[in-house]
C-alpha cells in the first residue's frame, strides 16, 4: 500500500518553485534560438492554411511528407490561419510546455511522498540543465513530445487508477506528435498488460479499450498519408533512418559525447538501485526502463547532428524522477543525510550548468573522439553547436530576405538547409538531403561520413536535369567583396554546373562598414552560350568594382 498523499500548502509550493523557474526562464532566454530545420514545419503549416494542403513544393506532383510531427504543425496552421507570427508563438509555445513540464515533475515527486527541498532540487536538476534550457524553444516539437509522454506515463505508470479518455487521448497525441510515439505508447500499453500493472477485468478492459480508441485515431493518420503521400511513414523516416553498424556506432558516439559533455546522466546507474523502495519498486523500474529506452533508441538511430541531445529530452525528465526519489528516501534518514543531499544536489546542479556556459571537466581531446558531426572535421562541444545553429538562422534568414526581393513566382533553388531559404521565400526547392524529396530519400547512403541524419545527401548536380532556376544562393559580407566573388565564381566555371549556370551578384549595401553581396548562380536563358554568360558577368564585375572601389 502506498502512504497517504501528501496535503501540501499550496502558497509555499508555489513560492518554491518559482526559485527554479525564474533561473529557468533567464536560461531559457539566454540559449533562445529557432532551428532552420522548424522552418520546415513552419512552411507545411503556411501553406495548409492558405488552403494549399500539406505539402511543402506546391504543384500538381505527388506531395511529400518532409515533416515527422503531424500534431504541431497542425497547431502551426492554426497559428498562421489568426494571422499570428509562427516564428514567435511556436517557440513561446515550446516554452510554455516546458514550464508545465517542471511544474508536473515537481507535483509527481511531491505526490510521492518525497519532501519539499529535494523535490525541489530534483526539479531544478532539469530546470537548470543547458539541454532542457535550450529545447524549450527552438520551433521544434521537442518540448510539447517530452510534455506529453510524460503525462502518458504518469498516467499509466504514476497514477492509481488511468482514465480511459486520458490514456486514449495522450497515446494518439504523443503518436501524431513524432513517428516513433506510436511504438512508444505499444511498449507503455504491453508492459502495463504483460506486468500486471492493472489487476482486475474493469482494469484490463479499460487498457484494452484506450490502447483501441487511441489506434483507431493513429489508424485514421495513417489512412490519411497513404491516400495522399502514398507512404507508410514521413519522408523523413527514409532520408534519415537506416539499421547498420556505422548507424549503430554513430549513435553510441552520440549517447556517449553527451554523457561526457553533462556527466550527470551518470545518476541514470545509481538512481533506479536507491529508488526502488518496496512500495515504488515498480514504478521506479518502470521509470528507468522508460529513461534508459530513450537512450537505446539514439543509439539505434545514428543519434542526431543537433546540439545537446535533443533525442533524449524526454528520458532525462524521467530520470529527474530518479533522482527526486534517491534525494527523497535519502532525506528521510537525519540531519547529516541531509545536508549530504544538498550538496551532492548542488554538485549536480553546477556540474550540469558549466558546459552550457563551454566550460568541461573532461578534455576536448577525449570528447572530440566521440564526434559525430561527420560533415565536418572541426569538432565542436554541444554549446559551440547551438551557437552554430543559431547563428546558420540568422545567416539563412538574411538571405532567404534578399533573395525574395529578386525572385519571381514559380522559380526554383537547389540547397541543402531548406527551412529558412524555403519559408521566406516561397521558392520551389530542391532538397539535397531528401527530405522533401523522395527520389533522394530512396536512393544509396553516401560513402562519405555525413552527420547523422545527413547520409544521404547528393550533390547539385543531381538537380540539373531539372533546371532549376537558381543553383546556389549566399550572401558574403567581408571587407573584400569583389575578391570574395571572383573566388565563388572560379569554383563554378569549369564544372558541369557552370555550364549551365552563370554568377549573379547582388549589391545589398553596407552593414556595420562590411559590405554584403549576394552571390547567386542562375540559370543561363535559353538561347545565350556559356562562354557569352560568362563574358557578360565578367564585364558586370569589371563595372561595379570601379563603384565599390569608389
Amino acid at each position: 500500500m502506498e502512504r497517504a498523499q501528501v496535503r501540501p500548502n499550496r502558497g509555499r509550493e508555489t513560492t518554491l518553485l518559482a526559485t527554479i523557474l525564474l533561473p529557468w526562464a533567464w536560461l531559457v532566454w539566454r540559449f533562445w534560438f529557432v532551428c532552420d530545420d522548424a522552418f520546415i514545419s513552419f512552411r507545411y503549416s503556411l501553406n495548409w492554411a492558405e488552403g494549399h494542403g500539406l505539402r511543402y513544393n506546391l504543384g500538381s506532383h505527388l506531395p511529400v511528407e518532409g515533416f515527422s510531427n503531424f500534431l504541431w504543425v497542425a497547431y502551426g496552421a492554426l497559428i498562421e490561419l489568426v494571422g499570428a507570427d509562427i516564428t514567435v508563438w511556436l517557440p513561446l509555445t515550446s516554452a510554455g510546455c516546458a514550464g508545465l513540464l517542471l511544474v508536473f515533475v515537481f507535483a509527481a515527486l511531491r505526490r510521492h511522498q518525497v519532501a519539499s527541498l529535494p523535490a525541489l532540487l530534483a526539479t531544478a536538476s532539469l530546470a537548470w540543465f543547458p539541454p532542457f534550457a535550450a529545447w524549450s524553444s527552438s520551433g521544434l516539437e521537442t518540448m510539447p513530445y517530452a510534455l506529453l509522454t510524460f503525462l502518458l506515463v504518469d498516467r499509466l505508470f504514476l497514477r492509481p487508477a488511468p482514465s480511459l479518455m486520458a490514456v486514449a487521448l495522450l497515446g494518439a497525441a504523443v503518436s501524431l506528435m513524432r513517428p516513433e510515439g506510436m511504438f512508444w505508447v505499444a511498449a507503455m500499453l504491453g508492459w502495463c498488460w504483460v506486468s500486471g500493472r492493472f489487476q482486475g477485468h474493469r482494469r484490463g478492459r479499460v487498457l484494452l479499450l484506450a490502447g483501441a480508441l487511441g489506434g483507431l485515431l493513429v489508424a485514421g493518420y495513417f489512412a490519411f498519408r497513404w491516400s495522399y503521400y502514398q507512404r507508410l511513414f514521413p519522408n523523413t523516416v527514409y532520408a534519415k533512418v537506416g539499421m547498420s553498424a556505422e548507424t549503430l556506432a554513430a549513435g553510441w558516439r552520440y549517447v556517449s559525447l553527451f554523457a561526457l559533455t553533462f556527466l550527470t546522466p551518470a545518476w541514470m546507474v545509481v538512481g533506479p538501485l536507491a529508488a526502488w523502495r518496496g512500495d515504488r519498486r515498480w514504478k521506479a523500474a518502470t521509470t528507468w526502463l522508460i529513461a534508459l529506452g530513450f537512450w537505446i533508441y539514439a543509439v539505434l538511430i545514428g543519434g542526431d547532428f543537433m546540439c545537446m541531445g535533443r533525442m533524449l529530452l524526454p528520458g532525462l525528465v524521467m530520470q529527474a524522477l530518479l533522482v527526486g526519489w534517491l534525494w527523497g528516501d535519502a532525506w528521510r534518514r537525519g540531519i547529516a543525510v541531509r545536508a549530504l543531499v544538498v550538496l551532492l544536489a548542488l554538485g549536480t546542479l553546477t556540474v550540469g550548468l558549466l558546459p552550457g556556459f563551454d566550460i568541461h571537466l573532461i578534455s576536448e581531446e577525449v570528447r572530440a573522439e566521440r564526434h559525430v558531426r561527420l560533415n565536418t572535421d572541426k569538432f565542436r562541444s554541444e554549446y559551440q553547436q547551438w551557437k552554430f545553429m543559431k547563428q546558420n538562422t540568422v545567416s539563412r534568414t538574411e538571405t532567404a530576405l534578399a533573395l525574395r526581393d529578386i525572385v519571381q513566382p514559380g522559380e526554383s533553388l537547389v540547397c541543402g538547409a531548406i527551412g529558412v531559404i524555403g519559408y521566406y521565400t516561397g521558392l520551389f526547392i530542391y532538397d539535397r538531403y531528401g527530405l522533401v524529396n523522395a527520389e533522394v530519400s530512396q536512393g544509396e547512403k553516401n560513402k562519405k561520413a555525413r552527420s547523422p541524419g545527413h547520409e544521404k545527401t547528393v550533390k547539385r548536380e543531381y538537380f540539373l536535369p531539372d533546371k532549376p532556376t537558381f543553383m546556389f544562393a549566399r550572401i558574403y559580407r567581408n571587407l573584400d567583396p569583389l575578391n570574395t566573388i571572383l573566388k565563388a565564381a572560379s569554383r563554378w566555371r569549369d564544372t558541369d554546373v557552370g555550364k549551365r549556370y552563370v554568377p549573379q551578384v547582388e549589391f545589398l549595401g553596407i552593414q556595420e562598414d562590411v559590405p554584403s553581396v549576394l552571390f547567386l548562380l542562375r540559370r543561363i536563358p535559353r538561347g545565350v552560350t556559356t562562354r557569352t554568360a560568362w563574358d557578360e558577368f565578367d564585364e558586370t564585375i569589371r563595372e561595379k568594382s570601379k563603384d565599390w572601389k569608389s
